[in-house]
């Protein structure tokens, strides 16, 4: 897996980021959790003086862009600025940023932090002012791109992505490549995996919101028959089932399955299949039962270990900013009993842990 700074930018296409649906209902979870865990978290987080708000407080597009252009044109480069003004700001204002930027230097402010900022920090900042869809073009494109495939990148984008949001992806991957992203599927990816990769890019989930109770039933004991009820696995059955099913009709199968069973369907797929499409069919089902759980089991998973997965680490943080980042870093809390901002601070350094940690506590 490639994991150094990737040089590659796409054209911009998209606006502000939206919530799939399932997002909209997770943000309901429980008020008294988010209180007593917010106020634990707040407890407990360290806080540096440098990411403390100054002047750059207030919101004027045209003002902002003219600070980061001062802010790059110093020598040295006045990062303490950037970081105040881009991690500052929410996604939608950091478009309008973008754009005074280009009115008044001619210039990609994208192009202009890619050359004059270096490393993680300058990766950061380019996701942060890069459109969600153009960002996820540009991160599939480098996980399948040259030597080794970033599985967990495929997954992390595809597996949780809202069919309106994949159908944007594909078309923005053929205009920006020139070449469709099934085709890279094909070549990178193989068996099983590839199949469930293939299934969610046909974006050919029912779109709806009904619920049929007799269908849930029906499908958890095909699901069954499927997997624990047969000598073997038909992986194809639950790639079908769990890519075309609305999230609400899977909710009420998932329920069914732990009826029929005794345990959920997670604990099934544990057990019937392996590799990476384990692992995406998994990624589906959190993404219908908690999807902050599950960015935040995923960051954790960068921060884990000997080094860092700082590409993930950047994508996740940069991505669920605008959408369920506050809720992310409660559910990392409330799962490792230890804050996000704990582990940014042990895992990353200097202008970068300082961007990282500006967006994370900006939520």
């Amino acid at each position: 897996m490639g994991e150094s700074p990737a040089e590659i930018m796409p054209k911009t296409h998209g606006a502000t980021i939206q919530p799939n649906p399932i997002e909209a209902e997770t943000l309901d979870v429980e008020l008294s959790i988010r209180r007593s865990t917010t106020e634990s978290v707040v407890s407990t987080t360290p806080v540096l003086e440098s990411i403390n708000k100054e002047a750059t407080d207030f919101y004027e597009p045209k003002v902002d862009a003219e600070a980061i252009h001062d802010a790059l044109e110093a020598s040295p480069v006045d990062t303490k600025t950037i970081v105040q003004v881009l991690a500052g700001r929410t996604g939608a204002q950091r478009l309008k940023i973008v754009e005074e930027y280009k009115i008044l230097y001619k210039s990609k402010l994208a192009e202009d932090l890619n050359q004059k900022l270096e490393g993680w920090f300058k990766e950061l900042m380019v996701a942060v002012v890069t459109p969600l869809i153009d960002y996820y073009v540009k991160e599939l494109y480098e996980a399948m791109y040259g030597r080794g495939t970033d599985e967990d990148t495929l997954i992390d984008i595809i597996c949780t992505s809202s069919s309106q949001q994949i159908r944007e992806i594909v078309a923005v991957f053929k205009d920006t490549y020139k070449e469709p992203l099934e085709s890279y599927i094909q070549i990178d990816t193989s068996g099983y995996f590839k199949e469930l990769l293939l299934a969610l890019i046909s974006a050919n989930r029912d779109q709806s919101e009904t619920v049929n109770s007799e269908q849930a039933a029906a499908d958890a004991k095909t699901l069954y028959q499927a997997g624990e009820g047969m000598f073997g696995t038909d992986e194809s059955t639950f790639i079908t089932i769990l890519t075309q099913r609305n999230y609400k009709q899977l909710k009420q199968i998932f329920d069914e399955y732990q009826k029929l069973t005794g345990h959920s369907l997670e604990d099934a797929i544990q057990i019937e299949f392996s590799g990476f499409v384990k692992r995406g069919l998994l990624a589906i089902i959190k993404t219908v039962l908690n999807l902050p759980s599950y960015f935040a089991d995923r960051l954790h998973a960068s921060m884990s270990g000997t080094g860092t997965y700082n590409k993930h680490l950047i994508r996740i943080v940069a991505t669920r900013s605008d959408i369920d980042l506050f809720l992310v870093r409660i559910y990392y809390n409330l799962n490792y009993e230890v804050t996000l901002e704990e582990d940014i601070i042990d895992d990353t350094s200097g202008d970068y842990r300082t961007g990282l940690l500006r967006l994370v506590e900006g939520n």
